[in-house]
Protein backbone atom coordinates (compact mmCIF):
# COMPACT_ATOMS: atom_id res chain seq x y z
CA UNK A 1 0.00 0.00 0.00
CA UNK A 2 2.78 2.01 0.67
CA UNK A 3 4.81 1.59 -2.42
CA UNK A 4 1.01 2.11 -4.17
CA UNK A 5 0.56 5.52 -2.40
CA UNK A 6 4.24 6.87 -2.57
CA UNK A 7 4.53 6.06 -6.62
CA UNK A 8 7.43 3.77 -5.80
CA UNK A 9 5.62 0.29 -6.78
CA UNK A 10 6.88 -1.77 -9.11
CA UNK A 11 5.70 -0.60 -12.42
CA UNK A 12 7.04 -0.02 -15.18
CA UNK A 13 7.06 3.95 -14.78
CA UNK A 14 9.52 4.21 -11.57
CA UNK A 15 11.54 1.40 -12.88
CA UNK A 16 12.73 2.91 -15.64
CA UNK A 17 12.99 6.21 -13.71
CA UNK A 18 15.48 4.59 -11.16
CA UNK A 19 17.18 2.59 -14.18
CA UNK A 20 16.00 -0.94 -13.77
CA UNK A 21 14.25 -1.15 -16.86
CA UNK A 22 14.93 0.35 -20.22
CA UNK A 23 10.97 1.40 -21.28
CA UNK A 24 8.72 3.05 -18.80
CA UNK A 25 5.62 1.61 -21.08
CA UNK A 26 2.97 -0.55 -19.69
CA UNK A 27 3.35 -4.11 -20.35
CA UNK A 28 -0.52 -4.94 -20.03
CA UNK A 29 -1.80 -2.70 -22.55
CA UNK A 30 1.38 -0.86 -24.13
CA UNK A 31 -0.64 2.54 -24.32
CA UNK A 32 1.59 4.62 -22.01
CA UNK A 33 3.54 4.91 -18.88
CA UNK A 34 2.92 2.60 -16.13
CA UNK A 35 2.03 4.86 -13.60
CA UNK A 36 0.45 4.44 -10.43
CA UNK A 37 -2.68 6.19 -12.29
CA UNK A 38 -2.21 4.33 -15.21
CA UNK A 39 -2.82 1.04 -13.05
CA UNK A 40 -5.51 2.03 -10.82
CA UNK A 41 -7.52 4.01 -13.14
CA UNK A 42 -6.82 4.23 -17.02
CA UNK A 43 -4.94 0.94 -17.95
CA UNK A 44 -7.34 -0.45 -20.48
CA UNK A 45 -5.77 -4.39 -20.05
CA UNK A 46 -7.25 -3.88 -16.50
CA UNK A 47 -10.80 -2.35 -17.30
CA UNK A 48 -12.42 -5.22 -16.54
CA UNK A 49 -10.94 -6.17 -13.31
CA UNK A 50 -11.35 -2.95 -12.89
CA UNK A 51 -15.38 -2.45 -13.41
CA UNK A 52 -15.32 -5.91 -11.00
CA UNK A 53 -13.80 -4.24 -8.21
CA UNK A 54 -14.43 -0.50 -8.01
CA UNK A 55 -18.11 -0.58 -10.14
CA UNK A 56 -19.70 -0.39 -6.69
CA UNK A 57 -18.43 2.74 -5.92
CA UNK A 58 -19.17 4.90 -8.57
CA UNK A 59 -16.90 8.42 -9.42
CA UNK A 60 -14.91 7.29 -6.08
CA UNK A 61 -13.32 3.94 -8.00
CA UNK A 62 -11.43 6.22 -10.39
CA UNK A 63 -10.19 8.63 -7.71
CA UNK A 64 -6.92 7.64 -6.44
CA UNK A 65 -6.98 9.60 -3.66
CA UNK A 66 -9.93 7.51 -2.17
CA UNK A 67 -8.68 4.32 -3.53
CA UNK A 68 -5.33 4.96 -1.95
CA UNK A 69 -6.07 6.71 1.57
CA UNK A 70 -9.48 5.38 2.37
CA UNK A 71 -10.37 2.58 4.41
CA UNK A 72 -13.44 1.36 2.89
CA UNK A 73 -11.90 0.95 -0.11
CA UNK A 74 -8.70 -0.85 0.73
CA UNK A 75 -10.20 -4.57 0.40
CA UNK A 76 -11.60 -3.87 -2.87
CA UNK A 77 -8.17 -2.36 -3.82
CA UNK A 78 -6.58 -5.73 -2.87
CA UNK A 79 -8.66 -7.91 -4.71
CA UNK A 80 -8.37 -5.64 -7.69
CA UNK A 81 -4.49 -6.09 -6.97
CA UNK A 82 -4.77 -9.49 -6.65
CA UNK A 83 -6.91 -10.19 -9.95
CA UNK A 84 -4.78 -8.13 -12.46
CA UNK A 85 -1.93 -10.20 -11.02
CA UNK A 86 0.47 -7.30 -11.33
CA UNK A 87 2.45 -7.86 -8.89
CA UNK A 88 2.22 -11.65 -7.72
CA UNK A 89 5.80 -12.32 -9.16
CA UNK A 90 6.95 -9.07 -6.87
CA UNK A 91 4.53 -9.78 -3.62
CA UNK A 92 2.16 -13.05 -4.16
CA UNK A 93 -0.72 -12.25 -3.03
CA UNK A 94 -1.72 -9.05 -1.59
Amino acid sequence: LFQLRSGHAPLTGHLHCIRKLDSPVCPACREGTETVIHFLVTCRAYAAARAAHFGASGACGRDVNYLLGNAKALKRLFAYVNATWRFHATFGSV
